[in-house]
């Protein structure tokens, strides 16, 4: 009866130390699974920004800074609706007929939220002018071509311009529940800056 009582204990501690082990390396994997979806996000977002950023002018682009407690800015610049389109291009002129303008915003639709939102302004100067009086809110003539989430879970968009080194920088981070959070720093080189002089 003993050894059977013995037995039993010992049964239970080893199931119970398995489960304590089992538990743990599912969290640990959960974590990772966490980590690597914001990783996974974070590269989306990149892709995004540097599609829109490294072909536009640099005299073009606007920040809207956010509340210093926010820590999530607002970037507007000028892009084409089509890069293939001949008519987008002058023949006397190397610059791109610029014909959209796109706006990064945050909170938009729910907090956290990065939105991407491309529009043709009603006063055309804002395709050609360096001063875009506000990203948003945007008139409300203005003709939204589209508008998505990029990225949610957005704790930090910080934009700037380095105007010495012809540069924009951006400082992001995505974190979810639990404190899960990823980091990255984005530099560009806008490549179309000519037709802007500031």
């Amino acid at each position: 009866m003993a050894e059977l009582l013995i037995a039993s204990s010992l049964f239970l501690l080893c199931f119970s130390m398995v489960f304590v082990v089992f538990n743990r390396g599912r969290e640990a994997l959960h974590s990772v699974e966490r980590t690597g979806s914001l990783s996974a996000a974070l590269l989306r977002l990149k892709s995004h920004l540097q599609a829109d950023f490294k072909m536009t002018s640099l005299g073009s682009v606007t920040i809207e800074p956010s509340s210093v407690l926010l820590n999530r800015d607002s970037v507007s610049c000028v892009i084409l609706d089509d890069w293939s389109k001949p008519s987008n291009f002058s023949p006397t002129s190397p610059g791109p007929r610029w014909n959209q303008r796109v706006v990064y915003v945050n909170g938009l639709t729910k907090e956290g939220d990065l939105d991407r939102v491309i529009f043709v302004p009603d006063d055309k100067d804002l395709l050609k002018s360096v001063v875009l009086p506000a990203v948003w809110p945007r008139p409300a003539k203005d003709v939204i071509v589209s508008q998505k989430r990029i990225s949610s879970h957005v704790s930090r968009f910080e934009v700037s311009v380095d105007e010495e080194k012809g540069l924009l920088e951006f400082k992001t981070s995505l974190k979810k529940d639990k404190g899960r959070s990823v980091s990255g720093e984005f530099v560009f080189e806008p490549r179309n800056s000519w037709d802007f002089i500031k």
